[in-house]
């Protein structure tokens, strides 16, 4: 046990020095600086909620009634449902949250079009993707460093977030796996970044300014991924999506589009889930 710790504590000294040296870099080069002039929507304080609505009434609404209606034509009960049921009820909440806010992007596109506006789609994207070698490294730093503190002052082990456990579940089965995929890749970061890059920090940057817009957004941010069966690890994993978060909204003020952080969000998520593959083959 000592062994892997010390393996693992030399691993973690190593992300944190390239974390270090990432974000030197990137403060050298200039690349930590926000452009003289705002182009940011005009988001009302109505027309935010209103995002935030369609999203959680789609969650906790429209989608359990629609559960229920199919299993009652199917003479189902859903009382207790087992992990795998669980997961394509999750996919089937997102997907339905997904169509739910485009449709409202769409309704309300004289304001909207301009989350999605570039003069330079590819080189936007491709600051996104390029942000995740500074961004990875120090959000996996905190991590661990926030871990390792739970376990000091509570000896409780750290439990997965809510997601990975889910796609370790749905790894079992071919078919659930592909749509988690996409769910975890392509729909999840494009639904949180019209929500949070899109209707919130546009709405706060109007009123607290850029950098407090960015911070708050980043704290709301993080405390939606709050998850009551994660118990104290909710601590290490949402301080972690906190800083990760900050990322995402400096990029999006940075580069005045949603692409950007859409980019950096679908990269960061399809790499982790890699890296958790990779782990998973090593167990």
């Amino acid at each position: 046990m000592d062994v892997i710790l010390t393996e693992e504590m030399h691993g973690m000294v190593v992300v944190g020095v390239v974390a270090l040296l990432s974000l030197a870099f990137a403060w050298r080069v200039g690349f930590f600086h926000f452009p003289k002039e705002s182009l940011q929507p005009d988001v009302s304080l109505i027309m935010m909620l209103g995002a935030f609505v369609v999203f959680l009434g789609s969650q906790i609404v429209l989608g359990p009634l629609l559960l229920r209606f199919g299993a009652g034509l199917t003479g189902n009960q859903l009382v207790h449902l087992d992990e795998q049921t669980r997961v394509w009820a999750g996919i089937f909440f997102i997907t339905l949250a997904f169509v739910g806010v485009l449709a409202y992007c769409f309704w309300l596109w004289p304001v909207t079009k301009s989350f999605f506006s570039t003069t330079q789609l590819v080189r936007d994207i491709s600051i996104g993707i390029a942000v995740w070698f500074i961004s990875y490294p120090l959000v996996t730093t905190i991590g661990f460093l926030l871990e390792n503190l739970i376990s000091l002052f509570t000896q409780q082990p750290s439990l997965d977030q809510l997601a990975v456990r889910e796609l370790k579940t749905a790894s079992q089965y071919p078919e659930l796996l592909w749509l988690m995929l996409l769910d975890i890749i392509i729909l999840a970061p494009l639904i949180e970044e019209i929500l949070f890059r899109g209707f919130l920090q546009s709405y706060l940057n109007t009123i607290r300014g850029r950098w407090l817009g960015i911070v708050l957004t980043s704290f709301i941010f993080a405390l939606f991924h709050f998850s009551p069966s994660q118990g104290v690890s909710n601590v290490e994993v949402l301080g972690s999506l906190f800083f990760f978060s900050c990322f995402l909204g400096f990029v999006r003020e940075r580069q005045q589009t949603l692409w950007t952080p859409i980019a950096l969000h679908m990269t960061f998520n399809g790499i982790s889930v890699l890296i958790i593959f990779a782990q998973m083959g090593q167990n």
